[in-house]
């Protein structure tokens, strides 16, 4: 079966199933394969990137936060984070944006932490940390090899483009990749952002099965 774009595959934590098997079950939805988790054995290069042993012209991204599993799936190398909002035992979204305005200013680049810091962080912060997210697992680099050396901010810009009207998604590119972000539980105030990263812009579609 011809494959072309980004399929994104959601799956609940407390489903029962092992992550192979959830694997599994989304490769062989995309290519009308079997569902045996044998056919679609998972190794990893030196740095943890996925790969399917038996079947090199798919590729695959994983990512879980929260009540949620996700996977993406596609025909060109992809990578894909989820992070779900968190607030410490008690902690206001002020009170942690200034958290995370640290963490920006730690772990960042600086025109990323300068975003990060300009209005809204603690919403601001978890765009950021997902496209930075998905990058290092598109490119295989993993988060240890220079995690502010980039910037995921496009261009000459100073900021993330904003969602559209609707349900999103934000599409842009930066570092040499295509990135789309979903605000999963609503624009105003979403509980999740969920960020897709790729060597051009595709046409992506959540299954959520």
């Amino acid at each position: 079966m011809a494959i072309s774009g980004i399929r994104i595959y959601w799956f609940e934590e407390g489903d029962g199933r092992r992550p192979e098997e959830r694997i599994a079950a989304a490769a062989a939805d995309l290519t009308g394969g079997p569902a045996a988790v044998s056919e679609w054995e998972i190794r990893r290069e030196k740095r943890g990137k996925p790969y399917f042993k038996r079947h090199p012209e798919l590729f695959l991204s994983i990512t879980h936060s929260g009540e949620y599993w996700v996977c993406a799936l596609s025909d060109m190398q992809v990578g894909i984070d989820l992070q779900m909002h968190t607030l410490r035992e008690g902690e206001t979204e002020n009170a942690a944006g200034l958290r995370y305005v640290n963490m920006a200013k730690r772990f960042f680049h600086e025109k990323e932490a300068d975003y990060v810091q300009e209005k809204a962080p603690y919403q601001r912060f978890f765009r950021v940390w997902a496209a930075k997210e998905s990058y290092v697992k598109y490119t295989g680099k993993g988060i240890d090899d220079g995690f502010g050396s980039f910037s995921v901010i496009p261009g000459r810009e100073r900021s993330l483009p904003e969602y559209p009207s609707g349900d999103g998604p934000a599409a842009w590119t930066a570092a040499g990749a295509w990135f789309t972000e979903f605000p999963a539980g609503g624009i105003e105030k979403p509980a999740y952002t969920l960020c897709v990263c790729g060597e051009r812009q595709e046409e992506i579609l959540e299954i959520k099965p």
